[in-house]
């Protein structure tokens, strides 16, 4: 828990605020830069798809009803995002009644806060929230047995190196490994011995591979290695070199 506290204390948090007046909008930004959250705006719910292409915001505040009638289905879209799913959303609405309240949360909204609303309370809430998330998030990165990436984190990583392949024409690889005949280790020596060999391999995997490579476990013996900024020759070389280290 130490380094999920060190996350949440770590620069600036950004926040993207979807709301099409312009004067709420106001009260968020004066009130939220002087506490260390840098508010990025959009209107609309297409404006801020646009946006939550390009970037990945601590928190969204989300208007219920925007002109464009994007605010619930943009709410689900960020919860089947495999890249913003862990991003937290407040709906901020000057709807306050419990049947509307209920939809909101069904759609994946972290918190509901009501028009007219004091912006020190509303600052607070969002402190709270990022903070929560994150700590979450890094509780959830690393799978217990081998000190790899989660699946789940790799997916969301992976999910970013499209989206920036696309916009800035950067090339990735994915690398997807196998232990041949891990079953009959385990059914051979049983599961603590096959415990022992991801662990070992998962080791072997991550000495072979950058830094900024993401080495995760897929799923049972399966692995996978997303490689930023590489080439297929140099994504070949490199599982060459981890085939012969193990």
């Amino acid at each position: 828990m130490e380094r999920a506290e060190a996350l949440s204390k770590e620069g600036v948090y950004r926040i993207l605020v979807v709301e099409d007046s312009p004067v709420i909008r106001s009260v968020i930004r004066k009130h939220c830069l002087p506490e260390g959250i840098e508010v990025v705006e959009a209107e609309s719910g297409a404006r801020a798809r646009e946006i939550l292409q390009a970037l990945q915001p601590d928190l969204v505040v989300l208007n219920m009803v925007l002109p464009d009638g994007e605010g619930l289905e943009l709410c689900r879209n960020i919860r089947a995002s495999e890249r913003l799913k862990w991003v937290p959303v407040i709906i901020l609405t000057a709807i306050g009644d419990l049947d509307h309240m209920k939809e909101g949360y069904d759609c994946g909204a972290d918190d509901y806060i009501v028009k007219p609303f004091r912006p020190e309370e509303f600052v607070l809430r969002v402190r709270s929230r990022i903070r929560r998330a994150k700590a979450l998030r890094y509780e959830s990165l690393l799978d217990g047995l081998t000190g790899c990436h989660t699946r789940g984190y790799f997916l969301a990583r992976l999910e970013e190196e499209i989206f920036r392949g696309r916009r800035e024409g950067m090339v990735f690889s994915v690398l997807l490994v196998d232990l041949d005949g891990f079953k009959q280790v385990n059914d051979t020596y049983g599961h603590l011995v096959g415990d022992h060999v991801l662990r070992e391999f998962a080791a072997v995997l991550r000495a072979n591979f950058r830094r900024n490579d993401v080495v995760a476990r897929y799923g049972g013996e399966e692995f996978g290695v997303l490689m930023p900024g590489t080439g297929l020759a140099a994504a070949t070389a490199a599982a060459e070199r981890a085939r012969e280290a193990w």
